[in-house]
């Protein structure tokens, strides 16, 4: 007997068996030929998975902040993988800089959003990517990133008076300007003044946008339970 062996690396255009027939012939002492063949089959077994990263930056983020999502797409498995996609559940679907992956190699994307007050406290979605493999198997990853979102919530009240000296009798105007100093918007506003009452039905608005202001003049005659200051606090909330 003779016995061979030979070394064979197993490709991924083997998958999923090596079906393979071997021959051999000779000639006998008499110039008569011989020969016989043998079957061999090789199950060849494979690993394929991808992985999915998502980062978000900045994060934490403030309202009107551009919030530049990273996703970073890698087949981890031994085997090709095609056809890939990539969705978020709140931005849709992401372009990946390449859709077919050799065993190890990785696609990135992109994706952005402007924060807005409507995101308040916190802005969590989850991305989902598929592709398939050599044999059209089915494979994902999904990874969830949430961003908090931090803000500012401020009122701001001005009180003045003309003149700010006058007679019983006189009349004299209160002026209030309320401000919304903040980035999200307020509501439900109410002012009242120590000496004037509840003045929040004079008001045209009780809703303010960021930097927006509403501005109440109020007239009021000088009494002589008034003399000789009227000294007066007003609240707006």
């Amino acid at each position: 007997s003779i016995e061979l062996n030979v070394n064979y690396t197993i490709k991924e255009e083997d998958i999923p068996w090596i079906n393979n027939t071997a021959w051999a012939n000779g000639t006998d002492s008499q110039g008569d030929e011989v020969s016989d063949d043998d079957d061999a089959s090789l199950h060849v077994t494979y690993s394929s998975s991808i992985s999915l990263t998502k980062q978000a930056n900045p994060n934490p983020a403030s309202i009107g902040d551009n919030i530049t999502y990273t996703y970073i797409v890698t087949n981890t498995g031994n085997v090709t993988l095609y056809n890939i996609t990539l969705e978020d559940d709140e931005l849709g679907t992401i372009s990946l800089n390449r859709t077919t992956l050799s065993p190890g190699q990785s696609a990135v994307g992109y994706a952005h959003h402007i924060v807005s007050e409507e995101d308040i406290p916190s802005i969590t979605n989850n991305a989902t990517v598929t592709a398939y493999d050599t044999l059209g198997n089915e494979v994902a990853d999904e990874d969830t990133v949430t961003v908090e979102v931090v803000y500012n919530s401020s009122i701001s009240l001005t009180k003045t008076v003309s003149p700010t000296e006058a007679n019983v009798g006189d009349t004299v105007v209160y002026t209030f300007n309320i401000t919304n100093g903040g980035d999200t918007t307020i509501s439900s506003i109410t002012l009242e003044d120590s000496h004037l009452g509840n003045l929040t039905s004079l008001l045209d608005k009780n809703t303010l946008s960021p930097g927006e202001s509403i501005e109440l003049n109020v007239n009021y005659t000088i009494k002589e339970e008034d003399i000789p200051w009227i000294n007066n606090t007003a609240w707006a909330n």
